[in-house]
């Protein structure tokens, strides 16, 4: 065989070879056919948002009690069951202030009315706790104190005129009951009203 057969050979060979190649190649790369989701696939997909959507351990639209993410067969207290607490706490917190407002307008009243019916005649010395209960009709109770549908009220101390009075509420939360207490300076007529948590007086 000669040198130019051999050649030509040779070249056949490494055609074929490098069409060989670029056809693998080619094959490789091709893209494959998207697959079209099944509907298993599609239902697990739709859970996972929903999941994402809503973390665990809040309330859901039905009302039904919230899970322990710990030990998800004990239910714990549900979202709106707080909210309700926590409204009626408020409400509770609100007309107790209001009644001692009500008081504290009543004392000023007898601060500023004479003597000679029944008032203090703006002296601060006859701003007594007798004297007081004797004018409102007020904490005539034990301990100074008088009740209402919405609390308990008394009447603290009075001094020169600058009278206290706290007022407890009947709703419970976090194991405390709203305790407002309330400052009255017949002196000025100014009333300061401050809100506060507690068990008793």
């Amino acid at each position: 065989m000669s040198n130019k057969q051999m050649m030509i050979i040779v070249s056949l060979i490494l055609l074929i070879g490098i069409g060989i190649i670029v056809t693998i190649v080619i094959v490789t790369n091709k893209p494959v056919k998207d697959e079209v989701p099944n509907e298993q696939y599609i239902l697990e997909q739709i859970k996972q948002r929903e999941s994402q959507e809503r973390p665990d351990n809040t309330q859901v639209a039905d009302n039904t009690l919230k899970r322990d993410p710990v030990n998800q067969n004990e239910p714990i207290e549900i979202t709106n069951k707080s909210s309700a607490i926590e409204q009626d706490y408020k409400d509770n917190e609100y007309k107790v202030s209001r009644e001692l407002q009500n008081c504290a307008a009543m004392i000023n009243q007898y601060y500023n009315c004479p003597e000679s019916i029944g008032g203090a005649d703006k002296n601060p010395l006859n701003v007594t706790i007798p004297k007081i209960i004797a004018f409102t009709g007020h904490f005539d109770g034990p301990q100074n104190s008088h009740t209402t549908n919405d609390g308990e009220f008394r009447l603290i101390a009075s001094s020169y005129g600058i009278v206290t009075l706290k007022g407890m509420g009947i709703i419970k939360k976090d194991n405390q009951f709203a305790l407002v207490t309330t400052k009255v300076n017949c002196n000025s007529g100014v009333i300061e009203t401050r809100p506060g948590k507690g068990t008793e007086f």
